[in-house]
């Protein structure tokens, strides 16, 4: 399953024109298709996104925040996030990568060193 958290084409979130109408539209639709589906892993593209989305995941899927782990990019002080989510002996992740549209992460030569560590720790499930 792949999703945009706000489905509307805008080239940055601050030029997205009715901002607040579009969040809670995506809020609504993604709090009515997360636990349907019930993801192992969420991957998601910059911190509004990542921000919304820890928020929406706990009573979406009746799962607790257990840990956040920061992994390097290459791209200086920018890293990756992986939280896990635990919920009756099961776990789900939440990956946080910087936007894909500004930071090139799976190009980038000083990057390619840093990402099996980024997939690996989102991958692992216990």
């Amino acid at each position: 399953f792949i999703s945009q958290f706000v489905p509307f084409r805008s080239p940055r979130f601050a030029s997205l024109p009715k901002q607040a109408a579009s969040v809670t539209f995506a809020r609504n639709i993604s709090s009515r298709i997360l636990p349907v589906i019930s993801p192992h892993l969420v991957v998601c593209l910059g911190r509004k996104v990542q921000r919304e989305l820890q928020r929406l995941l706990p009573p979406a899927l009746g799962v607790v925040e257990t840990d956040t782990e920061a992994l390097p990019t290459g791209w200086g002080k920018y890293n990756a996030e992986v939280t896990t989510f635990s919920k009756a002996g099961s776990t789900m992740r939440l990956l946080y990568l910087p936007h894909l549209s500004t930071w090139t992460l799976f190009t980038s030569d000083k990057c390619r060193t840093f990402l099996p560590a980024i997939i690996h720790a989102a991958a692992k499930y216990a």
